[in-house]
């Protein structure tokens, strides 16, 4: 069976957090500093405009597309600057990510409140009415350089008596420089051998051991 709960469970509980400081913070508040936040909180996107090459990686990188990145210059005289729409951004920072020359970064700016859309639409280039300095972005740490191959350890000597070790290519080169050329006899030079004479009609072969024309035996037969 299930216990039952006493009752008055829910007036201690209420009792005990009349008297327990709140969790939250008033703000804002006339007064009161800005709230703390920790160290890589990401907030508001901060925008150098002097390393800047229009590359725009951070503008195609952007999953919402709130950054813009716009030269009112020229091509050689460049001055560039950046809108932010804070209603897109999700604060994913990809652009910081992105950029090559570390012309962005994010501060802990939380404050991102407006009046109207309009006032969601910020100059990433300045903080507090300030133009913003960024430190410079370090530079990837270079890979050290291949260590040298050793030189290769020379052929050992061949033992007393025994004769060195041949290389299969080698051998098969010296082969063929020591097998003897064939000479080619040309038909023409070649004389076809003489045809047997007819055996003249009535004539019988010699028989067996019995010596014929040509001083040999015969070997019988018709």
């Amino acid at each position: 069976m299930k216990e039952r709960r006493k009752p008055g469970g829910i007036t201690r509980v209420t009792v005990k957090n009349l008297f327990s400081k709140p969790a939250t913070i008033v703000y804002p508040k006339s007064g009161s500093a800005q709230p703390q936040v920790e160290k890589h909180y990401r907030g508001r996107l901060l925008y150098q405009p002097d390393n800047c090459v229009n590359c725009r990686l951070c503008m195609k990188d952007c999953p919402t597309g709130a950054l813009t990145i716009i030269n009112d210059g020229t091509r050689e005289d460049k001055k560039m600057r950046a809108e932010l729409n804070l209603g897109l951004c999700i604060f994913c920072c990809q652009c910081v990510d992105s950029c090559r020359r570390g012309c962005l970064s994010f501060s802990q700016e939380v404050n991102l409140v407006a009046p109207d859309k309009a006032g969601l639409t910020v100059d990433p280039g300045l903080l507090d009415g300030k133009k913003v300095s960024l430190p410079p972005k370090p530079a990837a740490p270079r890979r050290p350089a291949a260590a040298a191959k050793p030189a290769a350890k020379p052929a050992a000597p061949a033992a007393p008596g025994k004769p060195a070790a041949i290389d299969p290519v080698v051998a098969a080169k010296l082969a063929d420089a020591v097998t003897p050329a064939v000479s080619v006899v040309p038909l023409e030079s070649v004389k076809p051998a003489p045809a047997a004479k007819p055996r003249p009609a009535g004539e019988k072969r010699p028989a067996a051991g019995e010596p014929n024309g040509n001083g040999r035996n015969g070997t019988g037969g018709k």
